[in-house]
């Protein structure tokens, strides 16, 4: 069926976008919630200092529009370049940090504006820009990556802290990103930005930027997006140490991590296939109610 032939034309593509964000920010709510238990019990922080810490997160959301025009401008290969190499990075000062909240903070800030660049803001334009018939059911591949990632490493990760460590975690998590993203790197198309179309002029940031924040859809999305992803981030970054205190064991919440992983992985494909055949207010009505 053309419809189901045009991802495989374009797998390479569709690929390196789901791997890109299976591997890249968007697992950060999993992997601080699993890791979170053992480092705050050697530092000494309590709960609510680091439910505070979850606040940095509107730093980097500022981050987005700018790594958004970034993308436009070199293209994907060489935003994504910018996670993929801080994302390993990352990870490593975590795990020699010395212990200071403040220290925490400016690693936390860090990682967060390189990681933007290893987002679907970055990654879905190779989905779009090569697929069009099948573009719904793309996307929802593309945006299960984190779940796929969720729901087997999400346990692999959790028993590897129970039994290494924090820091020992937090150096497998960046030899892992340095794999994952050299493959990335290899599978997205050189020619990355040479796809949008050629007939569009490039305006300057002074002329897009008024474009966009006058548009009544614009911000209609915007607040949909934040009150979508709200309870989601809260969920991820928080759950295990939720579930720790009401007497759940740690393979207890690594299995409840692979199931809500799984219930998103099922939705975002069913969801991806109903935009490809149905009016997408009436998706995203039903899909919310």
């Amino acid at each position: 069926m053309p419809y189901y032939s045009e991802l495989r034309d374009n797998w390479r593509p569709l690929l390196a976008a789901t791997l890109g964000i299976a591997c890249g920010m968007s697992i950060h709510g999993t992997v601080t919630s699993a890791i979170a238990p053992s480092m705050l019990k050697e530092v000494g922080w309590s709960l609510s200092e680091f439910a505070f810490l979850g606040s940095l997160g509107l730093v980097n959301a500022l981050a987005i529009p700018i790594i958004g025009r970034i993308a436009d401008v070199f293209g994907v290969r060489a935003t994504a370049s910018i996670g993929l190499v801080g994302m390993p990075l990352s990870y490593l000062a975590y795990s020699l940090m010395d212990g200071s909240i403040s220290t925490y903070i400016v690693i936390v800030l860090l990682h967060g504006i390189l990681g933007m660049t290893t987002t679907a803001t970055v990654y879905t334009r190779l989905a779009v820009q090569n697929i069009k018939h099948a573009r719904g059911l793309a996307l929802a591949i593309v945006a299960s990556g984190p779940a796929l990632t969720g729901a087997i490493g999400g346990p692999l990760l959790n028993g590897y802290v129970e039994q290494f460590g924090w820091r020992d975690s937090y150096q497998a998590l960046a030899v892992f990103a340095v794999v994952a993203g050299l493959l990335i790197f290899l599978l997205i198309p050189a020619d990355g930005r040479a796809m949008a179309p050629r007939t569009l002029t490039r305006r300057s940031a002074r002329e897009d930027y008024p474009a966009i924040f006058r548009k009544v859809a614009f911000w209609i999305l915007v607040a949909s997006m934040f009150l979508c992803n709200l309870p989601q981030i809260i969920m991820l970054t928080q759950l295990k140490l939720l579930l720790l205190e009401n007497g759940v064991t740690g393979p207890g919440a690594a299995v409840m991590f692979s199931a809500l992983s799984l219930g998103l992985l099922s939705g975002r494909i069913l969801t991806g296939l109903a935009l490809d055949r149905f009016n997408p207010y009436v998706v995203s009505a039903i899909t919310l109610g």
